[in-house]
């Protein structure tokens, strides 16, 4: 084998000390680099709190206090009823007094007219009455029993003017003045009308008592009573 020259040699191994050096280096920057975490990239922004944080649960929703009720819900509206027109009460009489007030609440309901004369038979089952209605007088014959009153025939003439005077001056009612008449005297009604006496309008009322017949006088616009002689 050929020998080597000296001067060959030194650089070849000058050489491979300087490699053995760098390979050393190498490996310990692996042994420090495995121990450290390596840095963000740059390119790549740290995510911020509000990203990594899981969202809230919605909170449910409290039903209200007073749910407003479903249109299935809500009752409908009920048509409200008539009221009943207003009918006069009075104290309980006789047989023959009550079936007349009766009656005249009857016809006056009947033709929505205000009762100015009323006479009825022996037994109180047939009525004659008198009304005023727009200014007309009409005539109304009725018939009652336990089964009810009704009106058997009826005409219309003019009303006088001295009877649609008196009439509208009138505050009290014929029904009224029967009332106060019978109570005062304790007798049975017979007849009541409309009369005038030197322009005074008053309300004629005859009751029975026993064997006798007793006239008073009603005024129509104060209610005063007085006893015909």
């Amino acid at each position: 084998m050929p020998s080597c020259p000296a001067h060959r040699l030194a650089p070849a191994r000058r050489a491979a000390r300087t490699g053995a050096v760098v390979v050393a280096a190498a490996l310990a920057l692996a042994a420090c680099s495995a121990d450290v975490a390596p840095a963000p990239d740059a390119a790549t922004p740290a995510a911020t709190p509000a990203e990594t944080s899981p969202a809230p649960s919605s909170t449910p929703t409290e039903p209200s206090a007073d749910p407003s009720p479903s249109p299935s819900d809500t009752p409908s509206p009920q048509a409200e009823e008539p009221a009943p027109a207003d009918t006069p009460t009075y104290p309980s009489f006789d047989p023959h007094t009550d079936r007349a007030l009766q009656t005249i609440a009857a016809m006056e309901a009947t033709f929505g007219a205000g009762a100015f004369k009323v006479e009825g038979d022996d037994d109180g089952t047939r009525w004659k009455l008198e009304l005023t209605q727009g200014g007309d007088r009409l005539k109304v014959k009725a018939e009652a029993n336990d089964t009810g009153i009704a009106t058997t025939d009826t005409k219309r003439d003019d009303l006088g003017d001295d009877d649609r005077e008196a009439l509208g001056r009138a505050q009290v009612s014929l029904s009224e003045a029967i009332v106060r008449v019978v109570e005062s005297s304790g007798g049975v009604l017979d007849k009541a009308e409309l009369e005038e006496d030197d322009g005074i309008a008053y309300w004629e009322v005859e009751v029975d008592l026993g064997d006798d017949d007793e006239h008073y006088r009603v005024d129509v616009a104060t209610g005063t009573l007085s006893r015909e002689s």
